[in-house]
């Protein structure tokens, strides 16, 4: 997801797929300024679950920004795209780490996570547009000249397709050729040579290579602060790579190294682009997420609330950017893991359901993301003592499952997807202590189990059935349905 990739740390974002892109989940904006001004070594703690990490992705399509807020009217055709398939449940109700989120990027126009024709999202990446790279014959003719503006664009385009194939040897080999080229051409400081390098650390980011990710984003951190030192119009570019060099630290494990990077980018983007810029916004994001890493859960909110400010604010300004909707729902879908953390159930309710109500907007109903903020607002409301609420939450994703089918057959995913739903509807009759509902609904779930030849899913529900029994003949004054 690097355009700008969002990185997920989250426990209830259920994504199928992710990315290394730019940036993390973000305090009023005065109180972020003054904590992200201080450093001081701490002991990184365990990785904390349940956190997007908003990164540089490429700029979503025009009809996004047109995303009707009524619902999924006039949205990306992600959950018709995704239909039928179950790589699209993928992980329902079972989170992964990783995430990602829109932003407009700031960066030249060859930056790889900066085309306008994708909006990166979290799982399978419905709204892509899945560019033919060139024949081997026109790269090698476009290599010959390639200082002309043409032919820049055309390897750039040719470097973006490999990528979206994971083709990354290609896309490795062809990049490499161009900062030889550009710095033949150009020197060392140089903005193509910056952006060369920048887009190689995009190659490696997505490979995995995290190591050579992060050199090749110091290297090009080095070119572009020198060009910027001389034109400050470039100095947005500084932020964006100082964004991924954050976000591959964060992958690493490199805790204070991804602060340091994120206050960097954050200081470039006051300075360029003003205090209530979205851009400004997601780099708060991504520092609340690493104050989450050093259980600094006071300065992490303080971010999340700050970046949720800026965004405020930009919606206000215009309501209808898609983009702008899902990098909000990021925000607040952080923020209510934060309040649910903290014990304060009905504030993440509130957050939970803002987030739900924008990510439906851009999403439609049936993408994983969608299903995973579902399955976070429905804890979050057994948490709030509001069972009816959850229980309703949850019937939502067994019904959005059900119509994902072709010709009434469910996928393996959608079975599994169905039976750990019906088992958490199971556990909230418990916490009623509505035995004979929790032991309905737990059947039902190893109907599904059954189905999946899953015998170690069933046993755990036959067994969990027989606990709620076993309690029921405790519980005189339980609650008895026909």
């Amino acid at each position: 997801n690097d355009n700008e990739e969002s990185v997920m740390i989250s426990e209830f974002v259920p994504i199928s797929r992710g990315g290394g892109n730019d940036e993390l989940p973000s305090p009023e904006i005065d109180a972020v300024a003054e904590s992200t001004a201080k450093d001081g070594k701490k002991k990184a703690p365990k990785k904390k679950r349940g956190f997007m990490l908003m990164s540089t992705m490429r700029k979503p399509s025009n009809r996004l920004a047109n995303a009707d807020s009524s619902g999924a009217k006039n949205a990306p055709n992600a959950s018709k795209d995704n239909k039928g398939k179950g790589s699209t449940l993928k992980s329902i109700l079972k989170p992964s780490r990783k995430a990602s989120n829109a932003e407009d990027h700031t960066s030249q126009i060859e930056d790889i996570d900066g085309g306008d024709n994708d909006y990166a999202v979290p799982g399978k990446n419905a709204e892509a547009v899945h560019r033919k790279p060139p024949s081997a014959k026109n790269v090698k003719r476009m290599l010959k000249n390639p200082e002309t503006s043409a032919n820049l664009r055309g390897l750039y385009a040719a470097a973006a397709a490999y990528i979206e194939r994971e083709d990354y040897d290609e896309a490795e080999a062809l990049l490499k050729s161009l900062v030889a080229s550009h710095r033949t051409e150009h020197g060392n400081v140089h903005s193509r040579v910056g952006t060369a390098l920048h887009n190689l650390g995009i190659v490696y980011l997505k490979a995995g290579r995290h190591e050579e990710a992060l050199a090749t984003f110091a290297e090009a951190v080095g070119v572009r602060m020198q060009v910027a030192a001389s034109s400050k119009k470039d100095e947005p570019d500084v932020a964006a790579t100082l964004v991924k060099m954050g976000i591959t630290n964060l992958l690493l494990r490199r805790f204070e190294g991804a602060l340091e990077s994120f206050r960097e980018a954050l200081s470039v983007r006051r300075r360029t682009l003003g205090e209530l810029h979205p851009s400004t916004a997601r780099v708060y994001n991504n520092i609340g997420c690493v104050h989450v890493e050093f259980n600094q859960f006071h300065e992490a909110r303080g971010a999340f609330e700050a970046a949720l400010q800026v965004q405020r604010h930009a919606l206000w300004s215009d309501p209808r950017n898609g983009p702008l909707r899902f990098g909000t729902s990021t925000t607040l879908c952080n923020l209510g893991y934060l309040y649910k953390n903290q014990g304060l159930h009905h504030k993440a309710v509130a957050a939970l359901r803002e987030a739900l109500e924008l990510q439906e907007s851009v999403l439609g109903k049936h993408h994983p993301t969608v299903f995973g903020t579902l399955d976070a607002l429905a804890e979050a409301s057994a948490r709030n003592n509001n069972c009816p609420e959850a229980i309703r939450c949850y019937n939502a994703i067994l019904i959005r499952i059900n119509s994902t089918g072709k010709g009434g057959e469910m996928t393996s995913e959608q079975r599994r997807a169905s039976a750990i739903a019906l088992y958490k509807i199971s556990r909230v009759y418990l916490k009623q202590k509505d035995f004979d509902a929790a032991v309905r609904k737990l059947k039902e779930a190893t109907f599904y189990a059954r189905g999946l030849g899953d015998a170690g899913l069933e046993a755990k529900f036959q067994t969990e059935m027989e606990n709620v029994k076993r309690a029921q003949k405790h519980a005189p004054n339980a609650k008895r349905r026909e």
